[in-house]
Order: C-alpha cells, then sequence, then structure tokens
C-alpha cells in the first residue's frame, strides 16, 4: 500500500507557488520510495483562480506535489517515468 512517510513543511512565496522547506518522502506501490527535495516549488494543483472556493489548489496537497516532481524530473531513483506511471 502506497503511503506519505514525512509531512509537509511549506513556506508560501508569492500568491501562487510554495516551496518546499524540508524532503518530502512517499512510498508508492507502483514506483517506490519517492524523495522530492527541500527547495522544490510547487503550485500544488493548477485550479483557475475563479475556481478556489469550489476546488481549493491546496486540497490533496501532497498528490499536487508528488505530480509536479514527477512531470517536472520524469525520473524515480534514475529511472525514466512515462506519463502512463
Amino acid at each position: 500500500m502506497s503511503a506519505i512517510l514525512s509531512a509537509l513543511s511549506l513556506r508560501y512565496l508569492d500568491g501562487v507557488t510554495w516551496e518546499l522547506i524540508q524532503d518530502f518522502t512517499v512510498r508508492s506501490d507502483e514506483l517506490g520510495l519517492i524523495t522530492v527535495e527541500a527547495g522544490f516549488h510547487t503550485d500544488f494543483n493548477s485550479v483557475p483562480r475563479g475556481f478556489w472556493n469550489l476546488l481549493p489548489p491546496d486540497d490533496y496537497g501532497e498528490a499536487g506535489i508528488l505530480h509536479d516532481h514527477l512531470y517536472q524530473v520524469g525520473m524515480v531513483r534514475g529511472q525514466e517515468i512515462d506519463r502512463a506511471q
């Protein structure tokens, strides 16, 4: 079963962007151990501002950070991953 192994520790930067101030680690059933390093920037979930009251961009923040990280880096532990993963 996938699991979150560390808490999110973030700093709000500019009204849209957050910065991870400590490493964030999860264990994925499919991809194994994934660590997003401190200093990584995210907008959580890309939701147009007009919908924020219905779908706040920081809901499910852990998933948003992982998505942004995997999409930008495209690798886990030195191995390329594809969009389906």
